[in-house]
């Protein structure tokens, strides 16, 4: 299978869009299911608002073990314009999902959550002390459309 061929492939299963609804449905039920352990990954909970998902890949592999062929669709998982995680899923050549994959495992997601709500607080105030958002997402370091998302939605 030619890049072409491949892509068409995508385009008539939908596989990407399939592979973002995907981690949303597997990141809500992990969520709620094992919320000891969703608290403990990012040190407290998230903001879905600030939560994008980014198209990384989609590839064709064939497994020995497996002696079948599969579509693998990888998204890159952002927080606040920061790499989290990653979340894929295995199709079948006919197009039905055969496994997915979630996963946040980073030596370095510890440190980069503790600096992104460190960077959250510092604009929640700023904006109570009646900053305008702009100097909000300077202090903070933030991009302003977080800054915007805060103000609407979190600050009083």
């Amino acid at each position: 299978m030619d890049h072409q061929s491949l892509l068409d492939w995508e385009r008539e299963h939908r596989a990407m869009k399939r592979t973002e609804d995907g981690f949303w449905r597997c990141f809500k039920r992990w969520r709620e299911e094992n919320r000891e352990d969703y608290l403990r990954t990012f040190s407290g909970k998230l903001y879905d608002e600030f939560i994008t998902v980014d198209n990384r890949s989609i590839t064709l592999q064939y497994s020995f073990n497996r002696d079948e062929a599969f579509v693998l669709c990888t998204v890159n998982l952002l927080y606040v314009e920061q790499p989290i995680g990653t979340y894929a899923i295995e199709f079948f050549l006919q197009g039905a999902v055969a496994d997915d994959f979630l996963a946040f495992e980073d030596g370095l997601l510890q440190d980069r959550m503790l600096k992104i709500k460190h960077q959250l607080r510092t604009a929640r105030i700023a904006l109570r002390e009646g900053m305008d958002v702009e100097t909000a997402s300077r202090i903070a370091e933030l991009p302003l459309s977080c800054v915007h998302v805060l103000k609407e939605k979190y600050v009083r």
